[in-house]
């Protein structure tokens, strides 16, 4: 009964502190892994102008234009290209032929199934679109973030005001409880 109590203190709090973290500090792994996972999932149809041109922008997570952005295209591992963006974060990359490619600037990558001009489907954009910055947050707080945040706070709280009395009373000796 002793050994049982000795190992119930630390379940309880190992079960408190599994309710206040977040999924992605369970579960680890590198939050580069996790978007680039989500990035190969979204693949942008762009048509190439009639030269071969590639056209886009760069803008940051609140709409605004990345001036002078540097922006490099990659095929299978391999640079093809790299061009710098306008005052307006516009950027245009000529020379291309349909296939696709990863956009990446500051830090992000974009997919796009560029298509010659046409063979482009309905549906595919004159322009691609890179958006910059760790602003982008997609359910989740990043880990750091959110052991700074009020919640993290709150719920070690919570946590303690559950734990704390579970582990004095069952700190208690043997004693039996009074009966009526």
């Amino acid at each position: 009964m002793k050994g049982l109590k000795a190992i119930r203190t630390p379940v309880v709090a190992a079960v408190c502190l599994g309710l206040v973290l977040p999924v992605s500090a369970v579960q680890g792994g590198d939050k580069q892994h996790a978007a680039a996972s989500r990035a190969q999932l979204e693949v942008a149809d762009v048509a190439l102008d009639a030269q071969g041109g590639l056209q886009g922008v760069v803008v940051d997570v609140h709409g605004a234009p990345q001036p002078s952005a540097k922006v490099v295209v990659v095929q299978q591992k391999r640079e093809v290209g790299q061009v710098q963006a306008d005052k307006f974060g516009r950027f245009r990359l000529s020379g291309l032929r349909g296939g696709v490619y990863v956009l990446q600037s500051g830090g992000q990558a974009r997919f796009v199934r560029a298509w010659a001009n046409k063979a482009a489907p309905p549906t595919a954009k004159s322009a691609a679109l890179i958006v910059t910055g760790d602003g982008v947050v997609r359910g989740q707080m990043p880990l750091e973030q959110f052991f700074a945040s009020d919640a993290f706070v709150i719920g070690g709280l919570v946590a303690a005001m559950i734990a704390i009395p579970i582990a004095l009373h069952n700190q208690g000796g043997s004693s039996s409880p009074a009966s009526p």
